[in-house]
Parts: C-alpha cells; sequence; structure tokens
C-alpha cells in the first residue's frame, strides 16, 4: 500500500527521471523543456488506490504491518449547526474532506457544523499520531469524546469564536475498535470553510519523522528565500542602479511573508500568539504586492519590450488590491482574493508574453526566464484550482515561486559576472587607452593638476610648481636631414629619442614635449636629479655614436641647457582642442641656456641660479662662462658650463686650462680687453677645438673696435 506522502515522493522521481531522460536523449531546448512542465503536471495528479472513508467510516487495517501514513480522505459524516463530542445523532449526512462546506452543500460559509470519523482496523493499546492541518477557521478536535487538539476558539457565534491556523500533530492510544473522531468546526472569518487538507494518521515514529522533514524543508526554503531577499535588497543598497535587484528582493520579500504564512504556518509555529489577522494580511499581500514588483521586475530587464500604458494600469489595479487586504478587515478582504489571484495571473500571462518579445530579441537570459515563469505559471493556476476545490492536489505555488526565484538569482547573478566581464574588458581597454594617451600627454602632468584622468581635465586647470627645467637640441640636425629621405629622418629621430627618453625618466623627470629635433623636459623632485640626467644624456649619446659609427653613421652632438625656478603647468586651447603647457621665464631662461650651448660650443650649460640651488654641487665640475643678457631679460644672467658629461680628453683639457679660462672671463667684463684676449690664446695654445675662447677672442676685437660691450646671445659666432 502506497502512502500519500510516499506516492507523491515518487511522482517527483519519476518526473526527475523523466528531465534526466529527456536531457540526455535530446538536444533541442524545446523538448527539455516539455519534459519540465510535463514531469510538473505529473507531480500534480495522483492515481493510486488509496483506502477511502465510506458513508463516515475508514478501514486502516494493515496500518501496523508497515510504515504507512494514511489519510483520512472520504466522506465524513456532517452535522450542521450542531457541535458534538460524539457522535450522538445517527440522522447524518456526509461531507467530501478534504472539502468546503459551503461549495458542497447548501450551507453557508459562516457558521458551525461538526464532522465525524470511524477509525476501523487500529490495534487495541497501540499508539498512533494523526496530523491535523488548519481547519477554517477554529476546531476543536475530539476522540472517543475526549478532546485531543484544539485551533482558536470555536463559538456559535463570531464574538465567541477566536480564529486560529495552526497545523499540528497529536498521539492518542486506540482503545476499543472501531475509535471515533469528532471535529467542530466554527468559520466567521473566511469566504471558505471546512477542512481543506488531508487529515493525517500512522505510527508515531513513522508520522513525527514525516512532519519534522516538512517542517525542516519548509524552514530551508524560507532561510534560502530570506537569504536571497537581503542579497539582493543588498545589492541595490550598495547599486542604486540596479533596478531589477531592487524589485526582484522585494518581491523575495512578499513571497517570504506568504510562505511563512502557509502551508505548516511557520510563522505562528514559532509565535503560537500572532495575530491571525494579521497573518493573513501577509498571506494576502503577495497577490497583489509580488504581481506589482513582478511586472516592474521585468520591465526592469527589459523596458523597450513593455507597454507602457499596461504598466500603469496595472499598478493602479494592484495597488487598489493591496489596499484592500491591508487596510480592510479579513472577513471582508478574503473575499477579494480571487479577484487577485486572477489579477496576477493577468500578470504572469503578460510577462510571459514580455519575455517572449524579447526572446525573440535574442535579450540576454529571456529564455531562462520565460521557462520559469511557464513553471511558476502552472503553479499557480494549481493553486488557484486547488485552494477553489476545483481539484485535490497541495499548494505548489510555493515550489514554483522557489524554482522561479532561484532562476532569476542565477540570471541576475550572469548579469552581474557579465557586467564584470565588461567592466574587466573596458578597464583593459582604459588602461591600453590610457597608456596611448601617455604617449601624447604625460601621467605626470595630470598628477600636479590633481586628476587621475585624462578624462578629468579641463580647460584652463592649472598648477604652480617649482621645477628643473631642461631643453636639449641635436646639433646641425638641418644639416644631418639633408642627406636623408623623410622617411630616414623620422627614423633617425625615433631611433635617438628611445635611447635619451628612458634615460630622463630614471632621472625622475618626464617629457613635456618632442620640439622637432629637441626635447623639453621637466624634473619636479630636485634639481640634483635633473642636472645629473642631463649628464647621463651626454653619456648616452657618446654610447650611442659608438654603434652609428660602427654602422658607418657620422657622429651626433646634443646641446643642452637647464634652469630651476617657478612655472605654471596648465592647459591652453579651446573646448575642443586642448594641450598642456608650461607658462613662466624659468622655461624662457632654459631655453636660452640651450641656444647659449650651441654658442660657446658647450654640451650642457646651467644659470647660476640653479648651480646655487643644488644640494651637492660639488659632483658637478663646472666652469665659468661669464655673464650674458638673454632675450627677454634686462638683467644679465651669470652661465656656467657643465663639464661632466664630455669625452674624457676634451673634459681633461677643460678643467687644466679652467683656471686660465675663467681669469680671462673676470678680464673681459672690467672691459681689460687686451689682457682677456691674450687669457684666451693662452687656452686656445693648450686646447685649439675651445669655442668658448675663440667666440670671447672674437667679441673682445669686436668691443675694442666698438668700445662697447656687446651682448653675446646678441651676435653670431
Amino acid at each position: 500500500m502506497l502512502r500519500k506522502a510516499d506516492s507523491l515522493k515518487n511522482r517527483i522521481e519519476y518526473s526527475l527521471t523523466i528531465i534526466i531522460v529527456c536531457h540526455k536523449a535530446m538536444t533541442k531546448k524545446i523538448i527539455f523543456i516539455s519534459g519540465i512542465l510535463f514531469s510538473f503536471l505529473i507531480s500534480l495528479t495522483a492515481d493510486e488506490v488509496l483506502p477511502t472513508a465510506v458513508k463516515g467510516s475508514i478501514d486502516l487495517s494493515g496500518i501496523d504491518r508497515g510504515s504507512d501514513i494514511y489519510s483520512l480522505q472520504g466522506e465524513w459524516g456532517f452535522y450542521w449547526n450542531q457541535l458534538l463530542t460524539e457522535t450522538e445523532n445517527k440522522d447524518e449526512t456526509f461531507m467530501t474532506v478534504p472539502g468546503n462546506w459551503a461549495a458542497e452543500g447548501e450551507y453557508p460559509a459562516s457558521g458551525f457544523a461538526s464532522y465525524s470519523l470511524e477509525l476501523r482496523g487500529l490495534s487495541r493499546g497501540n499508539d498512533y499520531e494523526l496530523y491535523v492541518p488548519e481547519s477554517v477557521s477554529a476546531y476543536n478536535l475530539y476522540l472517543n469524546g475526549k478532546l485531543i487538539s484544539s485551533n482558536g476558539e470555536v463559538g456559535k457565534e463570531r464574538k465567541s469564536s477566536r480564529p486560529a491556523f495552526r497545523p499540528g500533530t497529536v498521539i492518542f492510544n486506540a482503545g476499543d475498535d472501531p475509535v471515533q473522531l469528532n471535529l467542530q468546526i466554527s468559520n466567521y472569518h473566511y469566504r471558505k470553510s471546512g477542512i481543506w487538507r488531508d487529515l493525517l494518521i500512522g505510527k508515531p515514529e513513522v508520522l513525527s519523522s514525516y512532519y519534522q522533514k516538512k517542517l525542516i524543508l519548509e524552514a530551508f526554503l524560507i532561510g534560502l528565500l530570506a537569504f536571497v531577499t537581503v542579497y539582493h535588497l543588498s545589492l541595490y543598497f550598495f547599486r542604486k542602479e540596479e533596478r531589477a535587484e531592487f524589485y526582484f528582493g522585494l518581491i523575495c520579500l512578499v513571497l517570504l511573508l506568504r510562505l511563512l504564512t502557509t502551508g505548516e504556518q511557520l510563522l505562528t509555529y514559532l509565535i503560537p500568539t500572532f495575530p491571525w489577522e494579521i497573518a493573513r494580511r501577509m498571506e494576502f499581500l503577495p497577490f497583489s504586492a509580488a504581481s506589482a514588483f513582478a511586472i516592474w521586475y521585468f520591465y526592469s530587464l527589459y523596458p523597450f519590450e513593455f507597454n507602457k500604458k499596461f504598466l500603469k494600469v496595472f499598478t493602479i489595479i494592484v495597488s487598489v488590491f493591496g489596499f484592500i487586504f491591508i487596510a480592510l478587515p479579513v472577513r471582508f478582504s478574503n473575499h477579494f482574493i480571487l479577484a487577485g489571484e486572477l489579477n496576477l495571473f493577468l500578470g504572469m500571462i503578460y510577462s510571459i508574453v514580455v519575455v517572449i518579445r524579447a526572446l525573440r530579441q535574442k535579450r540576454n537570459g529571456a529564455l531562462m526566464i520565460l521557462i520559469s515563469v511557464g513553471i511558476l505559471l502552472i503553479s499557480v493556476i494549481n493553486d488557484i484550482l486547488y485552494s477553489n476545490q476545483i481539484f485535490h492536489s497541495f499548494y505548489a505555488a510555493p515550489l514554483g515561486f522557489i524554482f522561479f526565484i532561484v532562476s532569476q538569482s542565477l540570471i541576475l547573478s550572469r548579469r552581474y559576472a557579465y557586467s564584470f566581464r565588461t567592466i574587466e574588458d573596458l578597464t583593459v581597454n582604459l588602461k591600453d587607452f590610457n597608456k596611448s594617451l601617455s604617449r601624447f600627454v604625460p601621467f605626470q602632468f595630470l598628477e600636479y593638476l590633481n586628476k587621475n584622468s585624462i578624462l578629468e581635465v579641463e580647460l584652463g586647470d592649472q598648477t604652480l610648481r617649482n621645477m628643473t627645467i631642461l631643453f636639449a637640441d641635436i646639433r646641425s640636425f638641418t644639416t644631418l636631414s639633408e642627406v636623408m629621405t623623410p622617411e630616414e629622418n623620422f627614423k633617425f629621430l625615433n631611433s635617438f629619442l628611445s635611447q635619451v627618453v628612458p634615460v630622463i625618466r630614471e632621472g625622475g623627470g618626464f617629457v613635456d614635449k618632442f620640439i622637432g629635433d629637441g626635447i623639453m623636459a621637466l624634473f619636479p623632485q630636485s634639481t640634483d636629479s635633473g642636472l645629473q640626467t642631463a649628464v647621463n644624456l651626454q653619456l648616452a649619446v657618446h654610447k650611442y655614436n659608438e654603434a652609428r659609427s660602427r654602422a658607418g653613421y657620422i657622429d651626433i652632438c646634443l646641446g643642452i641647457g637647464l634652469h630651476t625656478g617657478g612655472l605654471m603647468l596648465g592647459t591652453i586651447g579651446a573646448m575642443d582642442r586642448m594641450e598642456t603647457t608650461v607658462i613662466s621665464d624659468t622655461v624662457n631662461i632654459a631655453s636660452r641656456m640651450e641656444q647659449l650651448s650651441k654658442q660657446y660650443g658647450a654640451s650642457i650649460i646651467i644659470s647660476d641660479d640653479m648651480y646655487h640651488s643644488l644640494e651637492h654641487p660639488d659632483k658637478f665640475e663646472i666652469r665659468k662662462l661669464g655673464s650674458t643678457v638673454v632675450k627677454g631679460k634686462r638683467h644679465p644672467i651669470i652661465v656656467l658650463e657643465i663639464l661632466d658629461g664630455l669625452a674624457r680628453a676634451e673634459k681633461e683639457k677643460k678643467i687644466e686650462t679652467r683656471e686660465i679660462f675663467e681669469q680671462g672671463i673676470v678680464l673681459f667684463e672690467t672691459l681689460r680687453l687686451k689682457e682677456a684676449r691674450e687669457k684666451f690664446h693662452e687656452v686656445l695654445n693648450h686646447y685649439p677645438a675651445d669655442k668658448a675662447s675663440s667666440l670671447f677672442i672674437s667679441r673682445c676685437e669686436e668691443a675694442e673696435c666698438l668700445d662697447v660691450m656687446v651682448p653675446i646671445d646678441e651676435k653670431k659666432p
């Protein structure tokens, strides 16, 4: 003999087997979906032969020989407007259990009555356990005239009656055969009455285990639903743009309320004194709230497939239902449940239409949503038919909702994963983009503008800093370029710059601009690092020339000028075209220093102001070149030649003649031109290639002729 609970379990296992077979045997998704839906329908049917009550009596013979649980379904004796503890009146009628006396007989839903059933075949002296579901809306259960269980307060009028829904179990000892059950029920608060679900009987150890498993399963589902609710609402809390997460979290919340107040009524199981009216409001609320949140959830997923007029009208309708279910007493509001169920059904139908549209447009996750909504729709239809006693099954909507919720969570998680992958791809693209931008705009420039990204830079952004400016220029580049094609020119420049730019970067500086065959670099850290980088640049050029010589190319020379001081970094241009720039007299002086290096035949020239800002000036070999008036300045500037970075022989010669040269500079500036000229000739006798000495000799001769000092940078050598 199959017990009802076992038969349902077997049907579910059979359903799962069909799903697995369909999944393994077929490749088309539609067959797999059909297998799911077909299997679900099978699980709603019951065609096993079970013991059934006939004319108020049921034969339970064999209950002691196995581990079966029997349902006390069938024809019970029914006594309208009577509250019997024992079957005293034999003028009985019969009523089908589970069932609604208002639907089966000519009785109003509001009132009181008694049900009776003889239990035959129980062993005398053995213990048995009864599972008693909620009866609408209060009951007293008597066994052989003794009260063994009750819910609420049974009364002959509404004032003396108190409703309560709390399923439970009770153990009893069988006496004489048969055992008589009498169930008193009163209902003044609900549109339907009677016994809605099966009473079950079995051995205590078997039925207790079955009941505990049901409680554990419902508790697990509630815990799962609570976790999903908190998870998705938290996602929305941290990211308000995710509207789908918000609506889905609210769907889970209202379904959680319904799951707590239906089935085994875990809310009243945990809190026996919880008000029945509030519990019923929590049960009814999903008919309006869940449908509204579901519609808005699908709208947030697929807004282009939605009709906004339908959305507004549907929202208004469910708001009205929500007000009814919350504001009105249950004895009034429960009459609107069927309308609420139909409204929910309508919303689900429209949701399926929307998802089908989304599927046609190949929207992400549409197929899985269609499957889950379809299964949910079937479970809701089942519950509507079952709650209205159209056919006998069980409340499947909680399982349908759980499947729907889990599948939607997977879909939303997949959307999040897709978003994260998109973000990762965009991050990689942004890194590549920023890396490309750094070839045009140095990121150090952005840092000094207090910007994290080029996207934050606006026209007119500026800052004031103290830095060292370096200008470097290839000597006689015009002569070099004349013998090269345009392609060779660019290859040469890029080859040369690829050698010197890393040296600047290693020295703590960055290139602000490439100026033809020249470079402008900034050194924000220290003056010493800027000057040392200039020396390292000259050393790098020497190595570069060695490679050029091996390849049969002529050597190149690099002139460098540096100056330290305050400057403004910022952006100039127009809104649709801007560039970074450095504006300061410091830049002008550094540029003049580089130009003077060409006239003096020096590799590196710095200003005296920069020299005095060095932390360790003794690390560098210098030679004073005197003072000069540069363009844009009224007062003369003292300039110095840095001997470090020169070829060894040239450096040694200039160091050997440095004292004589500097004596000549002093004589020149005091207009003792003849003596100065002699000193410079003395330098040339030791080092004929000293271009600075030749320049000053020429200047001395011109000054003697004109009897005036001529600014060095105003004349060509």
